[in-house]
């Protein structure tokens, strides 16, 4: 995942957290892997994602092979 945003009227209101969520079960439904280059994507993961969703993370040696 690049890039999430949400215009400014929206911010602060728990969308972007809501994109990133139904984004990572998009990854799971499908069988992907994520490499989170978006801060906000890398902080959602770490900060508030559940164990099945920070295993959706691909590791070192699995980018490697992107």
């Amino acid at each position: 995942m690049y890039h999430t945003e949400v215009p400014s009227q929206f911010q602060g209101k728990g969308y972007a957290a809501l994109l990133v969520k139904d984004a990572l079960k998009y990854c799971k439904d499908n069988n992907l892997k994520v490499v989170p280059t978006c801060w906000y994507v890398e902080k959602y993961i770490r900060e508030k994602g559940t164990p099945e969703e920070k295993n959706l993370v691909a590791s070192v040696e699995e980018r490697s092979n992107l």
